[in-house]
């Protein structure tokens, strides 16, 4: 597998075939980290941003993934990246993409039939690094280029 590097920096990891730790870097302070180390699915960290990020009930801590989605996106007229629709044969699975959207479903105990699903969708993905470790707390989100626009 590509490393990633300023001369070389990775653009897609196949998580199946190239098992790593990976940090997802967007335009948010909101990182998004993807274990595939372990001989099960992969799991996702939602590392909550600065002020004006959204934050949810499973931030900041390891959930186990039902599913990962990598999602084609377009520019609308205003230059925002808009997620094409669900169901494309350009959606692939278990892949990440550098500039794609990725959508994360998981399940955790509680719930009906206890257990209840949740999915995220992270922010047009720019940067894939391969890590060692995980950052110690308080260092694992980072500065927001562009900030959350309010009521989104």
């Amino acid at each position: 597998m590509t490393q990633d590097t300023k001369d070389s920096p990775i653009a897609v990891v196949d998580l199946p075939t190239q098992p790593g730790l990976y940090r997802l870097l967007s335009s948010s302070s909101t990182v998004y980290y993807v274990d595939a180390r372990g001989p099960y699915v992969p799991e996702m960290y939602r590392a909550h941003g600065a002020v004006g990020s959204a934050s949810y009930p499973h931030d900041d801590t390891w959930v186990r993934l039902t599913s990962l989605e990598s999602i084609c996106v377009s520019v609308d007229i205003d230059g925002k990246a808009v997620p094409q629709r669900r169901g494309l044969k350009d959606s692939e699975y278990w892949k990440l993409i550098v500039g794609r959207r990725h959508q994360f479903d998981f399940r955790v105990p509680g719930g009906y039939l206890d257990t209840t699903d949740f999915w995220r969708i992270q922010r047009v993905l720019e940067r894939i690094e391969r890590l060692d470790e995980m950052p110690p707390e308080g260092e694992r989100t980072v500065e927001a280029r562009v900030p959350h626009p309010p009521g989104a």
